[in-house]
């Protein structure tokens, strides 16, 4: 150890002597509204536990001295105590615990003494009221068999004030406390925190469990049960057990009434025999509840000693404490109010529709949504008396009532839906009559064309059959839409029907038809124009043609001048047959349609005229054929065709009987 270390422990000591002393010197006051504690523990063997030291001081402090007596199998762990750093921080106070000798009677028992010293470090005061001020840890042994005693004894607490009449430290002098230890040979449990008993006799079984670390031969306890809560009973009218597989056959459980009305239970048995295995439950005791439970309230086990296979007898610090609810006040009763509530609601809205909804309360929809919310709430009430029946309300309560809300808001949608529904029947029905008007007046206009059609424009009327049915189809699926509308209750103010299209076929047909009329009179028309000016037409080619074969026969030698002048004769008869062809293939031509042949007629007669007196004129005009033969053609001396004889050359001319002329043409 070095010289510094060893310095430091002379001062720390010497302050420890200081504070002693000083403790001694002051006037000791017993001030119940100071007092230090510690809790209640268990501990098993070899396990180490961390005990808090409480200082609940209405008088300031500045330092603190306390022996902490441990029993026999409990031990201090050296060096382990700690501060509380809220309440003495490291510059304000130092802290030191260390064991200290025992009185002979103490040392004879087993028991140990440790002083705790809290000192401060000039006139700091211990700070706050209340709470931990230092921490410690012990030990137990072997030797911890029983519950003991913690003993806090000689608790001195010091002020930084001076008494004026003595002089001295002004002190305090705090009441010992007592704290029981036990063995932690393992725990007690109840296997439910809380039950839910019906107040109509039903028995609810109370399981009691032990976790134990050592041997188990038997075990005492004092059951407390609230006010309406009994035991079940044997036919004998003693309470009822149920055995469980831990226990061996020699282990019984009897019970007694205590003087405040509990009852007293004990597990124990002829022999040495201790419970079989390390966990589970032990036995179990029945509970039934009358009319006068109240709907909360709790039983407990406390008092609870165990006995292990040595025979030593361990408290068990603590109570068991099982919330017991009444199942008909807390669930039942609040669930069947909410239903209530619903019902009355219902009734409330089904009266509200039969007032203000009457058109429409007995259609199927009103009829079915009315009563399928009155199914909802026969369902949730028959769920909650089968949750009820099976004792299974507590724990599904929420989930069973959650369909409340659902159901409340139904009501009201339903209520909203049939008075709109009525709004809507009503909107319905007005504008289905409007539009069925509308439409009978479309149909109305359709059925006077077809009349008209079928009467006016009869030769034509086949033709426009297919689109007055087209139209009539347009009427029908616009008459079918509505209809589905209104079936639908979907016709409002608003709703139209848009008949444009069909009117405007409507004057189409009409128009198209005596079109067509007028079409058919124009080509009957221009049939029989056409007929006749065809007629004239052949007539003037009949003139022209009889005019080429005079020419061609009688005028034969000068026939050939004329060739041009008939071929434009003819181009002006085709140019005429032409347009008239164009215009019966137009449907153009019409009763008043006419041709102007007089300029081609005209031509005719000059042309016959002029060949006439080319003829005459001509010196071959003696040049003629036996009696009824025919010229068959004019030919030079080489054996040529000509059309005409040719000036200054002899031509010869080939008749019908064979007979061959020559003629030389000046």
């Amino acid at each position: 150890m070095t010289k510094n270390t060893n310095t430091s422990m002379r001062r720390f000591a010497a302050k420890c002597l200081w504070i002693w002393g000083m403790v001694m010197a002051f006037v000791a006051s017993a001030e119940a509204e100071n007092k230090v504690t510690i809790d209640n523990f268990n501990i098993k063997v070899d396990e180490e536990k961390t005990i808090s030291v409480y200082l609940e001081n209405s008088d300031p402090m500045v330092g603190l001295q306390m022996d902490f007596k441990l029993p026999k199998g409990l031990d201090f762990v050296p060096n382990s105590v700690q501060r509380d750093e809220v309440r003495l921080s490291r510059s304000s106070h130092s802290i030191y615990m260390n064991e200290v000798q025992s009185s002979m009677d103490d040392m004879a028992k087993g028991i140990k003494t440790v002083r705790l010293l809290i000192q401060p470090n000039g006139i700091y005061n211990i700070a706050g009221d209340r709470g931990a001020v230092a921490y410690f840890k012990v030990r137990a042994n072997e030797n911890m068999v029983e519950t003991s005693e913690i003993v806090l004894d000689n608790i001195v607490g010091s002020s930084s004030e001076f008494d004026e009449e003595t002089g001295n430290i002004k002190g305090y002098h705090l009441d010992s406390y007592t704290a029981h230890v036990s063995p932690n040979v393992g725990f007690f449990y109840l296997t439910e925190d809380s039950i839910c008993v019906k107040n109509d006799g039903s028995v609810k079984k109370v399981s009691l469990g032990l976790r134990n670390y050592t041997s188990v031969r038997g075990m005492e306890a004092v059951l407390s049960l609230p006010e309406g809560l009994s035991l079940d009973t044997e036919a004998n009218g003693a309470p009822k057990f149920e055995y469980g597989e831990r226990l061996p056959q020699n282990l019984s459980i009897s019970s007694s009434i205590l003087e405040d009305g509990r009852t007293k239970l004990v597990l124990s048995g002829l022999t040495s025999e201790t419970l079989k295995g390390d966990t589970g439950v032990v036995f179990s005791f029945f509970v039934k509840a009358s009319e006068t439970f109240q709907e909360v309230a709790e039983l407990s086990l406390d008092e609870i000693i165990l006995s292990d296979n040595a025979g030593h007898g361990i408290n068990m610090e603590g109570e068991l404490v099982m919330k017991v609810i009444n199942s008909f006040i807390a669930y039942y009763t609040p669930a069947n109010d909410s239903i209530q509530g619903l019902r009355t609601r219902y009734e409330a809205a089904v009266e509200k529709i039969n007032t203000e909804a009457a058109n429409v309360k007995d259609s199927a929809i009103v009829v079915n949504a009315v009563q399928e919310v009155a199914v909802r709430i026969e369902d949730l009430q028959k769920s909650v008396n089968e949750a009820y029946a099976n004792e299974t309300l507590a724990t599904v309560y929420d989930e069973v009532l959650a369909p409340v809300v659902e159901i409340d808001t139904a009501i009201v949608d339903m209520v909203e839906m049939v008075l709109d529904y009525q709004q809507k029947v009503t909107a319905n029905e007005e504008a289905y009559t409007r539009l069925t008007a509308d439409i009978a007046a479309v149909q109305a206009k359709l059925d006077a064309a077809k009349t008209t059609i079928e009467t006016d424009y009869a030769e034509v009327a086949e033709q426009f059959m297919a689109d007055i049915a087209a139209l009539q189809e347009d009427i029908d699926s616009i008459s079918n839409e509505v209809k589905g509308l209104y079936d639908e209750v979907k016709l409002t103010a608003e709703s139209q029907i848009d008949a444009t299209a069909i009117e405007a076929g409507i004057e189409k047909v009409l128009a198209d038809a005596a079109a067509a009329l007028a079409t058919e009179e124009a080509k009957k028309a221009n049939e029989e124009a056409y007929t006749r000016l065809t007629a004239d037409i052949a007539a003037v080619q009949a003139k022209l043609d009889a005019a080429k074969t005079t020419i061609e026969t009688d005028y034969a030698e000068v026939a050939e001048q004329f060739t041009a002048d008939i071929a434009a004769l003819q181009e002006d008869i085709d140019s005429i047959s032409n347009e008239v062809k164009d215009l019966y293939d137009e449907v153009k031509l019409t009763a008043e349609s006419q041709i102007d042949a007089t300029a081609i007629e005209a031509g005719i007669e000059k042309v016959l005229a002029d060949a006439k007196k080319a003829h005459e004129g001509s010196s071959i005009a003696g040049v003629k054929g036996p009696e009824g033969a025919e010229l068959l053609g004019i030919y030079t001396v080489s054996g040529k065709r000509v059309a005409a004889p040719l000036k200054g050359q002899v031509n010869i001319f080939k008749y019908s009987d064979g007979t061959v002329k020559k003629f030389y043409m000046k």
